[in-house]
């Protein structure tokens, strides 16, 4: 049976410009063509373009543990930048005073975190330093972190009545226009890998989260993940951390599920932010990442996804439709 009638078979309708084109598929690419639940309406040359080449665009860039002082100082320039005009979208502009030139009365400092001591935090710009007092209902603020303090200011301290992170705008929902499925792989031992390998089928897009070599069909794009990575597929922007969140909510004083989330809200991924690679910019679409526990939230438009063995994510990038898949069954 020729591959143009097993699609029309499956429900397909062909544009006449692919038809000689679809015998080029092979049997894992026409497989997965027939074994999507959401099946678009007609299939175009863009549609076997994502199933034929299907790439993964790293858009992240990597910190390095040697850099120089220059490099350092413009790494600090680029994260404060980016993370000053995130917060400068939720306080009141009329407000805001630079911390080297806050006089007594009603302020707003946007600064860098450089020191956070009983309740005490001391922010920095380019202009200079001041000591603020923060609400006691705050959440804990930590070193390096980004962030505006509003209050009172008298005798060169600042009374803060509001302590505010970066947060991430509302976003439209980002979705391929091709099929794109996406899965997302936790660590991976032998008794999941014959269940792994065969949820891979169902993929043109694989996830190694745990950074592992696996099985995957040969014509899937394939990405191993190391730290952070941010890559695009198809026009969906999505953010890979592996990491221990342990440590994390610890340091913010909240479950590790939540930590997650935490981190989205202040922009930066780690417990000890620093570097500008871990600052979150710009906004993913979908957020994932090794987790204690798995769980799938959606925020503002982000899908926050935490994975844990042995659930893997298998995401319809074309609906942003979520299915967990347990491996072990």
């Amino acid at each position: 049976m020729s591959n143009a009638t097993r699609l029309l078979e499956a429900g397909f309708l062909l544009d006449s410009t692919i038809v000689g084109t679809v015998e080029l598929l092979d049997e894992d690419q026409i497989n997965f063509l027939v074994g999507l639940e959401n099946k678009p309406a007609m299939l175009r040359s863009d549609d076997l373009r994502t199933v034929m080449e299907p790439k993964i665009r790293l858009k992240a860039r990597h910190a390095s543990p040697t850099m120089t002082i220059t490099e350092l100082s413009q790494s600090y320039n680029e994260k404060f930048v980016a993370l000053q005009k995130a917060l400068m979208r939720r306080v009141n502009p009329d407000t805001v005073v630079s911390a080297g030139k806050c006089s007594d009365g009603e302020a707003t400092v946007i600064g860098l975190v450089s020191k956070v001591d009983a309740g005490i935090a001391v922010l920095e710009d380019t202009t200079g330093s001041i000591r603020a007092v923060l609400p006691q209902d705050a959440k804990k603020a930590m070193a390096d972190e980004v962030v505006a303090v509003h209050g009172n200011a008298k005798g060169g301290i600042l009374y803060a009545d509001k302590l505010l992170y970066p947060d991430v705008p509302l976003k439209e929902v980002a979705k391929a226009k091709t099929p794109a499925v996406l899965l997302i792989l936790p660590e991976v031992d032998d008794g999941l890998k014959r269940n792994a390998e065969r949820a891979c089928k169902k993929a043109n897009f694989i996830v190694s989260l745990a950074g592992q070599d696996l099985t995957t069909p040969r014509s899937a794009a394939f990405l191993k993940v190391s730290g952070i990575m941010h890559a695009s597929i198809e026009g969906v922007d999505v953010l890979l951390h592996r990491a221990d969140y342990s440590g994390i909510a610890q340091a913010f004083g909240v479950s590790e599920e939540d930590a997650q989330l935490e981190l989205l809200k202040r922009r930066h991924l780690g417990a000890e932010p620093c570097m500008d690679s871990e600052v979150i910019d710009p906004v993913p679409d979908i957020f994932a990442a090794t987790s204690a526990k798995t769980f799938v939230k959606n925020y503002k438009g982000v899908t926050v996804i935490g994975l844990a063995r042995p659930d893997a994510a298998l995401i319809d990038l074309r609906t942003r439709d979520i299915k967990l898949v347990n491996l072990s069954e």
